[in-house]
């Protein structure tokens, strides 16, 4: 695979391609090609797709780099936010942290266009009193300079406060080029787990960037790479608001990537004693079926997605950090990240592909979720049930319960922590 980045005019006479400028949703003047691209033929017996050739081409607001550690509104948020501990306690977080498995020795990614200001991960961990990773953010090539953003922001305290021992890096990109360009470049960057909230309607893709970025995700998962993504907020219906027909999402519908969606819990003296597929018109946890990819079905587990939940989150600008409320599938998929870094830590190896263990596992690894729907716009889709359904996978995975089964080990939940060697020693079944 060949990266370039080249001046507009070169693009044009080396691919034969008109260049035209346009405004995007954002105001941003973005240069797309008028017509679909093609292999030129002078290239046709050495090179099979090409992809690219648009992106952003003016710069939006730079991120500032005053640091005030300003936690106005903690309080509030605190009373708002379900009790963080709880939650920990729920999915075998607070257990394997219990024994020193933090994330430690791990390379956490998380795929974004937007900007983050780390400073908005450190008021976050005051507030609460978690810890967190030290979070920092790599730009490909081309993306311009943009504002701070919820995404990111929840993506990133997220999964550094459930991993907070792991090396989280936010590698963000031009939000109108393709994800290819932020792929490849995680494939030099070598990930143990690669995480995104970042996704595209499958009909809004075409053959040609399908075709390569899923041979770049089979690429990672290949080299051990773990790959997660939200399987959208919206139900079946991929492409909302622009249409409400059922619609998967890429790359969360590729076979190469567990595909998380979302649920709501109930609270029972301040620990989750049930879930329920997340459904709070017009969002929804999504899932479906792919139409890239005859045959598959998403999602392929859950993680806690109700914002009801997540409470309110600092994010920070020039202006100081204000407090927004968060949550969706964007909030599940780092989650559901973070989980795998630990296991990744604490069995000191890389899990890889997960889809293909899933099946396997059983209910006290992988916890059903037979509650709720994700039905929306008149789409009679989907329900949860006994067994694997499109609403909410094969449920939710319980951290400590899977690090049990893969490294046979059995844990003091109370007791000290292991050492490395002590943890994966007992290899894979």
């Amino acid at each position: 695979m060949l990266v370039a980045e080249v001046s507009a005019r070169t693009a044009e006479e080396t691919l034969g391609a008109e260049l035209h400028l346009e405004q995007g949703a954002d105001g941003a003047v973005v240069a797309v090609p008028t017509e679909p691209l093609a292999v030129p033929a002078a290239l046709r017996g050495t090179v099979r797709e090409v992809v690219g050739l648009a992106g952003t081409v003016r710069p939006g607001t730079a991120t500032p780099t005053a640091s005030p550690s300003d936690t106005t509104g903690c309080a509030e948020a605190r009373r708002g936010a379900a009790d963080g501990s709880g939650i920990a306690e729920h999915y075998g977080v607070t257990a394997l942290r219990r024994q020193g498995i933090d994330g430690a020795g791990t390379h956490l990614m998380l795929l974004a266009t937007q900007q983050l200001d780390p400073r908005s991960v450190t008021v976050f961990s005051r507030c609460y009193g978690y810890p967190h990773a030290r979070v920092r953010t790599t730009t490909v090539a081309g993306a311009p300079e943009v504002g701070t953003g919820l995404e990111v922001t929840m993506d990133a305290i997220v999964a550094s406060t459930i991993a907070p021992g792991a090396e989280v890096e936010v590698l963000r990109f031009d939000d109108y080029q393709p994800m290819t360009f932020a792929l490849a470049q995680a494939l030099v960057r070598d990930p143990d787990v690669l995480s995104t909230s970042v996704t595209t309607c499958e009909d809004d893709m075409s053959a040609a960037e399908a075709s390569v970025d899923e041979w770049l995700l089979t690429v990672l998962a290949a080299r051990g790479t773990t790959t997660l993504a939200s399987a959208g907020d919206h139900g079946v219906a991929g492409c909302y608001p622009a249409s409400e027909k059922p619609v998967a999402l890429f790359p969360a519908s590729s076979p190469s990537v567990v595909a998380v969606g979302g649920t709501t819990a109930t609270f029972d003296a301040g620990r989750i004693s049930d879930e329920a597929v997340w459904h709070e018109p017009p969002y929804a946890g999504g899932g479906g079926t792919s139409d890239l990819y005859p045959g598959r079905a998403l999602p392929d587990v859950s993680f806690l997605a109700d914002p009801a939940e997540f409470g309110t989150e600092p994010v920070c600008d020039d202006g100081g950090c204000s407090w927004q409320d968060v949550g969706g599938t964007s909030a599940s998929a780092p989650g559901a990240a973070a989980v795998v870094a630990l296991l990744d830590s604490g069995l000191d190896e890389r899990l890889g592909s997960l889809r293909p263990l899933l099946p396997t596992l059983g209910r006290g690894v992988v916890h059903d979720v037979v509650t709720g729907s994700n039905a929306l716009f008149g789409n009679d889709c989907c329900q949860a049930r006994r067994g694997y359904d499109r609403a909410s996978g094969w449920g939710w995975i319980d951290a400590l319960a899977l690090y049990e089964h893969l490294s046979g080990a059995s844990l003091d939940h109370r007791g000290p922590a292991l050492s490395r060697a002590a943890r994966s020693s007992g290899g894979r079944p």
